[in-house]
């Protein structure tokens, strides 16, 4: 305190607390990624990572009841509903992804194709230049030879 009263380093002390709860280490970043390390096997190498969260998720809940036993984590109604609409969602997402793929295929398709016709019609110009130019050429021949039987 100073003379007037008035506190001094009023922040100070929340600022040393603030600092004081924060990680001394990255062993949870580091054991997040032996975790995600573990999930991605080599059958499982394009995995997305909606996909790793999903199954981190699942892992960790498998976790929180009785310590990891998946044969005594308990089937109730809520979890059947939440399963049920997880698969409802996933077949959505699935029809989704499908239509868009073929959608893209359908793109490409048509570029391909608009692609082929314009290299069709520069090759008919050009064979319609060439063919004018022979043509050219004969009627100057036949005007020449009519020019020189006058």
């Amino acid at each position: 305190m100073v003379k007037s009263g008035i506190a001094k380093f009023v922040v100070l002390p929340k600022l040393v607390k603030s600092l004081l709860s924060l990680s001394h280490g990255n062993a949870d970043v580091e054991r997040g990624f032996s975790q995600n390390a573990a999930l991605i096997t080599d059958d499982r190498s394009s995995i997305s990572d909606i996909s790793i969260n999903r199954l981190r998720a699942t892992k960790d809940a498998v976790k929180f009841y009785r310590r990891g036993k998946v044969h005594e984590v308990p089937i109730c109604k809520g979890l059947l509903d939440n399963v049920k609409e997880a698969h409802s969602r996933y077949q959505v997402d699935q029809e989704i992804t499908q239509r868009i793929l073929k959608e893209k295929e359908a793109i490409v398709a048509a570029a391909k194709l608009t692609k082929n016709k314009q290299l069709f019609l520069v090759e008919k110009e050009q064979n319609l230049i060439d063919q004018r130019k022979i043509l050219q050429e004969d009627l100057e021949n036949s005007s020449k030879m009519l020019n020189e039987g006058n």
